[in-house]
């Protein structure tokens, strides 16, 4: 896998994920979207 796919793909993963889905409280900030 080439490091341009796996970065999308890593991406992709992080939008869909909520801080609550991994035990994780919400914040008021975050640096990127997903955790």
């Amino acid at each position: 896998m080439d490091r341009a796919l796996l970065a999308d793909f890593l991406r992709a993963r992080r939008e869909v994920l909520q801080p609550e889905d991994v035990g994780l409280p919400r914040g008021s900030r975050r640096r990127t979207g997903g955790l």
